[in-house]
Formats: structure tokens, sequence, C-alpha cells
């Protein structure tokens, strides 16, 4: 009976120690996915800033094609 007992008692233990584990597992993964999610979003918010630095970009008026200033 006292075997039986045991055998119980490591069985509830070891489902216990695999929920445990399973519930760390999907917190783990859940913040990867929200710190890869915020990390693309700070990529897409600098690409469209650069996107948009390129397409306002006006050259200085004094400025010639060879990329010099000229001097006047």
């Amino acid at each position: 009976q006292l075997k039986h007992h045991e055998v119980e008692e490591q069985r509830l233990a070891d489902l216990l120690h695999e929920r445990r584990l399973r519930l760390q597992a999907k917190i783990y993964f859940r913040e990867m996915e929200e710190r890869n999610a915020r990390a693309q979003e700070l990529r897409d918010r600098a690409a469209r800033a650069s996107t948009e630095y390129r397409d306002n970009y006006r050259p200085p008026q004094d400025y010639n094609g060879t990329g010099t200033f000229s001097r006047h």
C-alpha cells in the first residue's frame, strides 16, 4: 500500500513539475514574441524615418554635383 502511495505521490510531483515547466515555457515564448515585436516596431519606425528623410532631403543651394561645395 505504501509503495502504491509513493508511486502516486511521485506521479503527482512529476505532473506538477511538467505543468510548471510548460507554464514557464509559455511565459518565456510570450515574452520573446513581445520583445521581437517591439524590436520589429523600432526597426520599422527607423526605416520609415530614414525613408522620410531621404524623400524630403533637399541639398543646400550652393552644392554642386561633384559632392563638394563650390566657392563663389
